[in-house]
């Protein structure tokens, strides 16, 4: 580009920014400015209160509503604590009948096991088939609590984690499915077990 066309080019653009910058001038000479009223101001306006609510709560203490509510809480409370206290009272009846019938299944050992033991004490000879019969009504007399015996002594069976555990004196890890010997029977009340039958694994040879 030559000098010529240069000097041309910038005066044309010169040109071009004084006339938007006189359109722009006239502009804010020919549009009317807005004035604002008196009553118009740059606050803003403040909306009215709300009418004052006595609904619940008023200058001269609580209202009637408020206070049926408190009588009502405290009838709660009250009607909680007899409803408590009638709930205590009944477990404690359920537990006093549990064990009076439990007593009353075991009454009939429980009177002649002292007797017997006595009469052994003193020396008396003592029918071998009476002993018998008295330790074999036990597991009976649990059966009508639902209280059953785990194996029987002497029985041969599998070991059962759950249900069973080694004697003391058992040597070596008895697991699962291991044939087992029951020294002592375990008991159990529905399907919770009280207490696991005691075994000694076969290849003890005890």
């Amino acid at each position: 580009m030559s000098k010529r066309q240069r000097s041309n080019f910038f005066g044309t653009l010169t040109t071009f920014f004084m006339g938007i910058g006189a359109g722009m001038v006239l502009a804010r000479w020919l549009l009317p400015v807005s004035k604002k009223t008196e009553t118009e101001s740059d606050e803003i306006p403040v909306l009215d209160p709300m009418p004052e609510t006595k609904f619940f709560f008023q200058e001269d203490g609580e209202t009637p509503a408020l206070q049926k509510l408190a009588r009502e809480n405290e009838e709660l409370k009250l009607e909680y604590k007899r409803l408590l206290a009638r709930t205590k009272e009944s477990e404690q009846n359920v537990q006093d009948e549990e064990r009076a019938a439990l007593f009353r299944a075991l009454e009939t050992i429980l009177i002649q096991l002292p007797v017997l033991s006595e009469r052994i004490k003193a020396g008396t000879d003592i029918p071998f088939d009476t002993v018998l019969s008295l330790v074999d009504m036990i597991p009976e007399k649990l059966e009508t609590l639902e209280i059953r015996m785990i194996n029987t002594p002497g029985q041969i069976t599998y070991f059962d984690p759950v249900r069973h555990k080694p004697v003391p004196s058992q040597t070596g890890q008895v697991s699962a499915q291991t044939p087992v010997k029951v020294i002592a029977p375990g008991f159990q009340y529905k399907d919770i077990v009280l207490t696991p039958s005691e075994v000694r694994m076969q290849t003890d040879g005890k």
